[in-house]
């Protein structure tokens, strides 16, 4: 603590304090008493937004934080983060938690132009006879492109090499939290198509000719029927899908991922993807390093 009164803490970039969590006292009659003195102190000096993160092992400050006005942002595994708005004549500015989820799905080809299929075990799409794609969530620090080549292998054991996005939907309301959500559809190439299914979420996988996927009552006329077509396209090289190139922040340091579909060569459309690591599973060699996929469909037999 700093001094006897005001809790450990870092003023942010808009007027703020973040309080330390690793600086909180080993108990909860110090930890109020603190916290009170800190308030105290904060006002005066015309602090704008507070954010304390409560570790699991002091969970019990919790109630003395809310009794001091602050209020749930959100709970990680670990923790979870306070906030106060302390202007009282201000509108708070403290941004919302996270309000999306992202979600892909996977439209694998293989070289017969047979799509890959799946039967889920549990959910709302654990249905008889809906064949679907398989699909996922995309996990904390990975990008689009690696979570629909890990969701694939993880479902099916099939691996899948990225080729585009070749759109996305959204839709508000979803989950147990109600968040919104936005589902990109990303066409695949299949390297290897030995299918082995991961059993505590799918009942079964199989190829399913394009034609006859297509013409399931469910799918007919839908906007994943679209999709399809859009994927199928892309695969071949007839779609400019939206692929990602790593670029300069410029004015910060190091690399972004940006999903553009300006790819040319030679003032084509380029069948290229610049794209991040980790987008080939099984390519051991590759973990943890930038690569760039170059000219996918030159380079593999078009369907």
């Amino acid at each position: 603590m700093q001094g006897s009164a005001v809790l450990d803490n870092t003023e942010d970039l808009y007027g703020g304090v973040v309080i330390s969590a690793d600086g909180l006292p080993a108990e909860e009659l110090q930890f109020t008493s603190a916290l009170n003195s800190s308030l105290a102190h904060w006002k005066a000096e015309g602090k704008r937004g507070l954010w304390l993160k409560i570790p699991t092992e002091k969970a019990a400050f919790v109630g003395s934080a809310v009794k001091a006005g602050f209020e749930f942002h959100h709970a990680e595994p670990g923790y979870v983060m306070l906030t106060q708005w302390l202007p009282k004549e201000e509108a708070s500015t403290i941004p919302a938690n996270a309000s999306h989820q992202v979600g892909v799905g996977a439209l694998v080809l293989n070289h017969r132009n047979e799509i890959l299929v799946v039967l889920e075990k549990m959910g709302p799409a654990a249905r008889p006879g809906f064949w679907k794609t398989p699909t996922g969530l995309v996990d904390q620090a990975e990008s689009i492109a690696a979570a629909v080549v890990r969701e694939v292998a993880e479902e099916t054991g099939v691996t899948a090499e990225f080729v585009s996005v070749v759109g996305f939907r959204e839709y508000h309301g979803a989950g147990m939290a109600k968040k919104s959500d936005l589902f990109f559809m990303c066409a695949c190439r299949a390297t290897e198509e030995t299918i082995k299914i991961q059993e505590s979420e799918i009942a079964d996988a199989k190829w399913m000719p394009v034609e006859e996927w297509l013409a399931l009552d469910m799918y007919k006329s839908s906007l994943y029927q679209k999709l399809c077509e859009w994927g199928i396209k892309a695969i071949k090289g007839d779609y400019v899908g939206i692929k990602p190139e790593e670029m300069s922040q410029g004015s910060r340091p190091g690399t972004l991922l940006v999903y553009h579909t300006d790819h040319k060569q030679n003032g084509l459309p380029e069948k290229a993807v610049s794209t991040d690591n980790n987008i080939r599973i099984g390519d051991e060699q590759a973990v943890g390093k930038k690569r760039c996929i170059d000219d996918l469909v030159n380079n593999n037999a078009k369907l």
